[in-house]
Order: structure tokens, then sequence, then C-alpha cells
């Protein structure tokens, strides 16, 4: 059957979609039949369209508007992906505090040797003290990037995926830290182009989805508060403050984290002086030599000498034995 434009309906494929050209002289476009004709019927939608200089014949404005609702929707839901994540993760860890008590002093510990230390420096110094009501881990090691920032209020990881020098700062371990509290107030520096900026932030995991996209839109919004810092040499890199008061996850942790040291000390080579203050009189640091080189047969070794002093301690010295890296001769030191 021959339609009113000049072609027969059943001699095409159904639906049909046809792009006319628009008239001479005309300041319209073309138009888009589409539709599946029945029973000699016209086309069942006629949309007019406009010219455009785009390839494939694209309406322009028409696919930009488009995209930029894929590209509002796409970013709800990658927040509310990562808002997920953080409260599954924390739920985690408060619901097993025994198994998160012995894990968070290592998580923050983790990340503060990550950072590695600053220019001109050879360690970083860590300090983790108890107060009346509240739990503060603070280092001097290097500056957060805008990476890592990212990362921890996101709850991610700035970890390139074959490194082999860091185990992930802030990646979703750092989340079992939260066993000591959901709010955590975070101080620190942020290092960019210009220099170093003084930041303040405060991270709820608490509450539902919906409060903790919230929290992370404030956190975002105190981060365009930074300031720049004259003399960052004078300041922490890094300050987490937990509103902790009561319970056993600080002693469990604790305990571990003092049985670990000397390990850590073997592995670790950038990790500085510890003080851990247990209350206003009970504090105790550790402080290690810089390498002390050790002649084995057909081998190297170094010896690193622990300092470890205490209110109610008598000074005593450790000597903590690794492998440098740099001078490892593995056959010939298993031979």
């Amino acid at each position: 059957m021959e339609s009113r434009w000049g072609f027969r309906w059943n001699r095409l494929p159904r639906p049909a979609v046809f792009l006319f050209p628009a008239p001479p002289g005309g300041d319209r476009g073309g138009t888009v039949l589409v539709g599946t004709p029945s029973h000699g019927e016209c086309p069942t939608r006629v949309i007019p369209t406009q010219h455009s200089s785009s390839s494939h014949g694209r309406t322009a404005h028409m696919s930009e508007t488009a995209y930029r609702v894929y590209e509002e929707a796409l970013q709800e839901q990658y927040s509310r992906t990562l808002a997920r994540r953080i409260r599954t993760r924390v739920d985690q860890a408060r619901r097993s505090p025994h198994s998160a008590a012995i894990r968070w002093p290592f998580e923050l510990l983790q990340n503060a040797l990550d950072a590695g230390p600053r220019d001109g420096r050879s360690a970083v110094t860590v300090r983790l003290r108890r107060e009346p009501m509240k739990v503060v881990f603070e280092h001097d090691g290097a500056p957060f990037s805008l990476g890592e920032l990212a990362a921890l209020l996101s709850g991610g990881s700035s970890k390139e995926y074959e490194s082999e020098t860091t185990t992930g700062r802030f990646g979703t371990g750092f989340l079992v830290t939260h066993v000591l509290a959901e709010r955590t107030k975070l101080s620190g520096l942020l290092r960019l182009p210009t220099g170093c900026e003084a930041f303040d932030v405060t991270l709820d995991r608490a509450g539902d989805e919906d409060a903790i996209l919230d929290n992370i839109r404030h956190s975002n919004d105190a981060i365009r508060s930074a300031v720049p810092v004259s003399d960052p040499a004078a300041e922490q890199s890094a300050v987490l403050e937990y509103a902790y008061s009561e319970g056993d996850v600080w002693g469990l942790g604790l305990q571990e984290l003092r049985r670990a040291l000397p390990y850590l000390y073997g592995t670790r080579e950038n990790l500085g002086d510890v003080e851990i203050q247990a209350g206003a009189s009970d504090i105790q640091t550790w402080q290690p030599s810089a390498p002390h080189p050790v002649d084995i047969e057909d081998g190297y070794a170094e010896y690193r000498a622990i300092a470890v002093t205490g209110a109610d301690l008598p000074r005593r010295e450790l000597r903590v034995y690794g492998l440098p890296k740099h001078r490892m001769r593995p056959l010939s030191l298993l031979s």
C-alpha cells in the first residue's frame, strides 16, 4: 500500500525510521518519522530536528543535556556506593570489637609510615595518647597529597595497584579504627604545588547512607577552608582524635602494639621515635638508633638499637636485627 509520502509500507522494515531533509530555504531542520505502520496508517511519531554540526547526525544540545543527567546519576550512584561501603566496614568493626581492637593501632601506624618521612628526614615520629574522653594519634610524616586526602574522606585507597612500598594508605582497613569511635576529628597538612595548607575536618561514620553522604559533602566544604601555613615544620602532618570514653578496645590495641614494636622496627626502616601515653604519668618512649652493619659469613645484616624508657620502667635497650633490602643476598644467606 502506498503512503501519502510516496513509498510503500509493505516493502519497508518494521519499525521504520526515516530522516527527511529540510525544505530549501527553510530555517528548521528535517523531520524524523518513527513507527510501525499498520493498515496504511501514518507513522506513530513525528519529531522535528535541529541542524547540528556534530557527527552521525546527532542533535548536539540534546546529547549534552542527556550526558549531564547521566553524569549526575553516575556521580550519585558512585557516592552512594562509597557511603554504603563505609557504613558496612564501620559496622563490621564495631560488631567485632575484639578483632578490630587488635588492628586499629596498626592501621594508624601503617598510614603514617606509608606517608614516608618529610623531605630532609629519614624517619617518622609517632605519638599515641589516651586522654579522659578521647584517643589521639599524631605523626610528623609527609603531609597529605590531594589523592590521599580524597581516599581518607571516601573510604578508598591511595595505593598504586602494583606498589611494593606501600600497603594502601587510607584504604578500607583504615575504617577499622572507627571501632574506637564513629566520630573522628582530623587536622593536618595538605601538600600543594604552592606550599602546605592546614585543614580540619570531622569524619562522622554514624547514621545511614544519607548521613554519611552529608558528612562527605561537609568535609569537602571544610577542605575549601584550608589556610596556608608559613612554617610547616612546626606542625604535625596528621592529628586524629577519636571521642573514646571507656571499654577494652584501647587496652587490647595498646597491648598488641607494644608486643609488635620490636618486629616493626625490624621491618619498617622509616619508623622513628614512638611515644605512648596511656595516662597522665604513664608514658613510654621507644627511640631507635641508626642502623649498624653486621658482617656475617657470606652475607650481610644490620641491627638497630632501640632504647625503651618509661616512668615506672628501668631503661632498657633492645637490638633488632634485619636484612636491608639494598644489601640482601638471599641465596648466600640461606646456604
